[in-house]
């Protein structure tokens, strides 16, 4: 009784405060022994499971967010949302949260917490209303849409005891909410919140091993659980093996043909299941052909009679891809072909190819476009004679003349063309068409900065260097703690130099020119031996440094 007497003006308090922020209060506050609190708006909250729980620390509160909020997405589709909803802010160093997902078919308003009140040393929260729902009133599914109330109440350390309002009102279990995601759970053949967590967090993690995101990716292609989030993570979206095996889910065929297809199809050991997916986004539509010339001399392609057959109807309009792809499919099989359910001798396939035009047929090995990088090609021809080509980059309306050298004692010579566009470049001579060449390749790479980087006149022993010093276990030396020497490799550019020295928050105040040795004066890491060393290894892991040595002060000190 002496601890009701006490917390009756906390009470009383926390009633005033909740009426300032809502004017909301639970039904019978003004009772002695009942605790005034706030309902909170848990609407997009979406917690799959029935559950009671007190939370007292906001990064509980957050992770429960984090886990079951309301995704937002811009596109039903998105494999990311825009973002999730977050939790109302509540200040946990006077508050605390009670919360309760209801696991009966009560009403719809989410009011499970009827009231709370002191009762010896526990907290009695009571769930339930006090008589049952109108036989016209909505009736929640209890797996599904039931919304999570919680309430907002005063501090206490006490121990929360849930009951029922009523007998026949099931009050829920304490709650699982925030058992971590895993990849066994996720994989579970059944349903739960867990499971469903799980897929919606572990699917965009990017820092799980291969071997997990490809278990994943497998369980998603059999439909036991939703793939879309795997498509979001940079690590799938940057694997030709997962998005083939992704490729029954929405849009990973589109991902897999769009970021991939040309390294399929140079690939001559790609798998089948990836290359037949290429081949479909050729037929989808869009002008590549400089990718149907990479994927007609693909050998796994060309072994592969439904493959070959697939990416010949694709490239029938393309007179020279349809040649080569023709080529290499009658080498193996009949290109006459009876049709299958037809009666014998009655109905056959015949492939075919529009005339390719004789003078392209003839001259196309002597003057060849290859990629260099960017929007940059090599024009090459191996003529005795110099060759007149004209050329053109595709939807752009850029297009130009260019005379190539004869290849003298060369096996060729070549001139460099680069193209203010990217697109598909088409080369011609004497108005025939003898090459098509995409630019898919990378970029240039930009020229590295060889500037040297300057550095003052050595000026060392200023007082509050000779000041900062550390000693290593077992030396007899004292080594300058803020002062170091930096030696980088001969190749690394004057403005990786700077750019390291500006993300070491350091200072050059002696050495060089680059690419000598730098001595620098870094932050200070305390006169602790550890904290220097962990400084020193550091430095040596930034790309481009060689090594990193300390500085001793002049004189050594005396032995113990």
């Amino acid at each position: 009784m002496a601890s009701t007497q006490v917390l009756w003006p906390l009470t009383a308090a926390a009633w005033l405060w909740a009426n300032s922020l809502t004017g909301q209060t639970s039904t019978g506050s003004t009772a002695a022994d009942r605790i005034a609190f706030t309902r909170l708006n848990t609407y997009a909250l979406e917690v799959g499971e029935p559950g009671v729980a007190v939370v007292r620390d906001s990064a509980a509160w957050w992770t429960l967010w984090q886990y079951f909020g309301h995704e937002y997405r811009s596109q039903w589709d998105a494999p990311l949302p825009d973002s999730i909803a977050t939790p109302p802010p509540v200040d946990f160093g006077r508050n605390m949260i009670v919360l309760v997902r209801p696991a009966g078919r009560w009403g719809c308003d989410g009011h499970a917490i009827a009231s709370i009140e002191f009762q010896g040393q526990v907290l009695r929260v009571v769930l339930g209303p006090d008589h049952p729902p109108e036989k016209w009133s909505l009736i929640c599914d209890p797996e599904v849409g039931t919304p999570v109330d919680a309430v907002v109440l005063e501090r206490d350390t006490r121990e929360a005891e849930f009951v029922a309002g009523r007998p026949d009102y099931a009050v829920p279990k304490r709650a699982r909410w925030w058992t971590p995601p895993s990849i066994e759970a996720a994989l579970d053949t059944g349903q739960s919140a867990l499971k469903l967590l799980s897929w919606r967090r572990l699917t965009r993690d990017s820092t799980l091993p291969f071997s997990d995101l490809r278990r994943l990716a497998v369980a998603a292609a059999a439909q036991v659980g939703p793939g879309l989030g795997l498509l979001g993570n940079p690590r799938v979206r940057s694997s030709v093996e997962l998005l083939t095996i992704l490729r029954s889910v929405p849009r990973a065929r589109e991902l897999l043909f769009r970021l991939h297809a040309y390294a399929v199809a140079r690939d001559q050991r790609a798998d089948t299941a990836s290359l037949e997916v290429i081949i479909d986004g050729l037929r989808r539509g869009g002008d590549h052909p400089d990718l149907a010339y990479l994927l007609v001399r693909n050998m796994t392609v060309q072994k592969n009679e439904p493959l070959l057959r697939s990416l010949h109807y694709v490239v029938q309009g393309d007179s020279a891809a349809c040649s080569v792809a023709l080529k290499a499919y009658a080498s193996r099989w009949p290109v006459r072909r009876e049709i299958l359910g037809s009666a014998p001798g009655t109905a056959y396939e015949l492939l075919r190819c529009p005339e390719a035009s004789p003078r392209a047929g003839r001259e196309t090995p002597h003057v060849q476009l290859v990629h260099f990088c960017g929007t940059t090609f090599r024009v090459r021809n191996s003529l005795p004679v110099a060759a007149d080509v004209e050329w053109e980059v595709a939807d752009s309306g850029e297009g130009g003349r260019l005379t190539v050298p004869p290849r003298g004692r060369a096996p060729y010579s070549e001139v460099f063309l680069t193209t203010r566009h990217r697109g598909v470049l088409r080369l011609y001579r004497d108005g025939g068409l003898i090459q098509i060449q995409g630019n898919n390749g990378p970029p240039c790479p930009i020229p590295p900065d060889t500037t040297r980087t300057p550095a003052p006149v050595a000026r060392l022993f200023f007082p509050e260097d000779i000041k900062r010093f550390v000693v290593p276990t077992g030396d007899t030396v004292r080594y300058y703690r803020r002062l170091v020497r930096v030696v980088f490799y001969d190749t690394t550019g004057g403005d990786q130099v700077r750019r390291a020295v500006r993300q070491w928050r350091a200072a050059i105040v002696a050495g060089g020119p680059y690419p000598s040795p730098y001595i620098l004066r870094v932050p200070d890491p305390g006169p602790k031996e550890g904290a220097f060393d962990s400084l020193l290894a550091r430095l040596r892991d930034e790309p481009g440094v060689q090594d990193v040595y300390p500085l001793a002060v002049a004189e050594p000190i005396a032995r113990r």
